[in-house]
């Protein structure tokens, strides 16, 4: 079992665990502390050195069912689009269906941070119908590239249309600042990119979401909670 099961599994069931090792493995992606500690790690090594490694992290999500071939290469692919970026984190999630998403963001931006953020709104106020609907209007609109003239009318066009699914059936509209989407008003491809990222931003921290480990209830609680239902 890699670290990234292992500490989760131990934190979840303690009962279960009577000792933990860990070895060659962050067991989750680092928190600030560890990055510092990365970074002081290197300046040591190499103090003279222009240019010093960068930590950079790729997260593969893949169907329970698919083969760890396939697997190993998902996660494969996810460090080489963290490295692309240098010192970022990123994560691609292909469970089969709804094709493959993928997100990266440098660790300056806090992409763990942004994640969880994310994973709490898709929780308590933002549906994924209504993200997978978003995702259906970019679709529906022409592609940045593909036509003449000024794109500043399909910025127009496009911050309309999200702008409407997020409010639709809500008694109180969800802004783009609430829902952590920011669009351009006159660079239609920078505005398409956005909203693109941002779909795959959210279905990635839905899918985060579902995995985190759920308190399971004591013996004779479930029982219980059957015959009063």
């Amino acid at each position: 079992m890699g670290g990234w099961s292992g500490l989760p599994f131990a934190l979840a069931h303690p009962e279960r665990v009577s000792a933990l090792v860990l070895s060659g493995t962050p067991a989750g992606v680092p928190t600030p502390k560890v990055r510092e500690a990365f970074a002081a790690a290197m300046e040591k090594a190499l103090p003279d050195a222009e240019e010093r490694p960068t930590l950079s992290i790729g997260i593969g999500i893949g169907h329970v069912m698919e083969g760890m071939g396939k697997l190993l290469e998902l996660g494969r692919a996810a460090e080489r689009l963290a490295k692309d970026s240098r010192d970022a984190l990123a994560v691609i999630l292909d469970k089969r269906s709804g094709g493959r998403r993928q997100w990266r963001a440098r660790w300056g931006e806090d992409p763990v941070a942004r994640l969880q953020h994310d994973a709490a709104l898709v929780d308590a106020i933002l549906s994924v119908k209504k993200v997978h609907e978003i995702g259906a209007i970019l679709r529906r609109l022409p592609e940045p590239g593909s036509f003449g003239g000024d794109g500043a009318a399909w910025c127009a066009v496009l911050r309309g249309e999200v702008g409407r699914a997020l409010s639709r059936n809500e008694k109180a509209p969800l802004g783009f600042d609430r829902v952590g989407l920011a669009v351009s008003e006159t660079d239609y491809g920078a505005a398409h990119a956005a909203v693109a990222r941002w779909v795959d931003r959210l279905l990635i921290a839905r899918a985060l979401a579902d995995a985190r480990p759920r308190p399971r209830p004591k013996k004779g609680e479930a029982a219980k909670a059957e015959a009063a239902a």
